[in-house]
């Protein structure tokens, strides 16, 4: 074969790697290899092809074959940093991507920031990963992935504000609606989560002295200021993380509207109302989507969503249990059978389940004894 007729094997190689056709880019430029005398920038190219077709360890071979050369292109730093994030090499990578950083300040693309990133993402350096990620979405400000993952990063790090936003930006970019709502929910559940465990605190701080000052009545003036002071944060956290909550569930709405076939959007929407009732005050809101869950989850795999499918159906019982206790005759022990329906499928998914099953003898004793009291037990406590 004449040299004129091996260069359409190379032109034709480059064609397919404009089209993104790596697989075919690839055999073509192997046949030219294989025919021609080549030099650095072909096997370069080649090294290339192979990454995009994701032969990573014999595109670092072919790396290393211009390094032994002696080739000079520093630029060869970022295709072997490349190669080594795929084959799980991540010290190697993060010193192949550094050097490259060296040597080209000017020549640094989007995908170099992400990938060191994700490099040091896999050393749990996630402070650097963040950094750089941020890096990279100044260069390329429309790169769902890189949001993604700086969103997902600031999420772990309890950073949940700058993930909100990120994500807000997400579907300002066309992200899918749903899942980033989802995202979004859940990073405002966090957030209310997160207060409420610090509001929890001063409650229990508050009762803690009103217990000691009754106890001490000499000490009631100076505990009653500590109260007061105490109980001002209190209803200032609580405002912040009803706030928090009702954002999420705003968001969850919309997953909702969205998929109204997954259950998802419907126990996270019953976690939080039955949060903001916390004296179970006979709202319907809770149960309504427990329900909604509930009915979503019996139709798919029922043993693999076990755990939700018990969840709904404890707060279902629980919610029928408690409201029982309000009402007398006929309408307090239909709410009664309803609770038992409900424990009863509990243990027939677990029937491990003692503590149920203890709860269950003893409601039913109560029904058949509805004037002695039988060791009453609260049949949920909600967090």
């Amino acid at each position: 074969m004449n040299p004129d007729q091996v260069l359409v094997y190379k032109n034709l190689g480059d064609l397919y790697y404009l089209y993104g056709k790596f697989e075919d880019a690839q055999k073509a430029y192997k046949t030219y290899m294989d025919r021609a005398v080549v030099n650095n920038d072909d096997i370069e190219q080649y090294a290339y092809a192979l990454f995009f077709n994701k032969q990573y360890k014999e595109s670092t071979d072919y790396l290393n074959q211009l390094m032994a050369k002696g080739g000079s292109e520093n630029v060869y730093f970022r295709l072997m940093g490349y190669n080594a994030y795929e084959l799980g090499n991540t010290e190697e990578g993060i010193k192949n991507m550094e050097k490259f950083f060296a040597r080209h300040p000017s020549k640094i693309l989007a995908t170099d920031y992400s990938n060191y990133a994700r490099l040091l993402e896999k050393q749990n350096r996630d402070s650097m990963a963040i950094i750089h990620f941020e890096a990279a979405l100044k260069i390329d400000s429309s790169s769902v992935e890189y949001m993604d993952k700086l969103a997902k990063l600031y999420s772990r790090n309890k950073r949940q504000p700058e993930a909100i936003a990120v994500y807000q930006k997400m579907l300002n970019n066309g992200a899918d609606a749903a899942n980033v709502n989802f995202n979004i929910a859940r990073e405002y559940y966090y957030l209310g989560d997160a207060y409420n465990s610090q509001y929890k605190i001063l409650k229990d701080s508050i009762a803690r002295i009103d217990s000691i000052a009754k106890a001490n009545p000499k000490k009631f003036k100076a505990s009653l200021i500590d109260t007061l002071a105490i109980a001002q944060q209190a209803d200032s956290l609580k405002a912040i993380m009803t706030g928090n909550f009702q954002n999420s569930l705003a968001a969850f709405k919309k997953v909702q509207e969205l998929t109204p076939s997954n259950y998802g959007g419907f126990i996270w929407s019953g976690r939080i109302l039955a949060i903001l009732d916390p004296e179970w005050t006979g709202g319907t809101e809770a149960r309504d989507n427990y329900n909604q869950a509930l009915g979503l989850l019996e139709k798919g795999d029922t043993v693999r969503y076990k755990r939700p499918i018990i969840e709904c159906l404890r707060y279902l019982a629980s919610f029928y249990y408690l409201n029982s206790e309000k009402l007398t005759g006929e309408e307090a022990t239909n709410m009664k059978n309803k609770s038992i329906e409900y424990f009863e499928r509990i243990v027939q998914i677990d029937p491990s389940d003692m503590a149920t099953q203890e709860l269950l003898k003893t409601l039913k004793e109560e029904l058949l004894n509805p004037q002695k009291e039988v060791g009453k037990k609260e049949p949920i406590k909600k967090k």
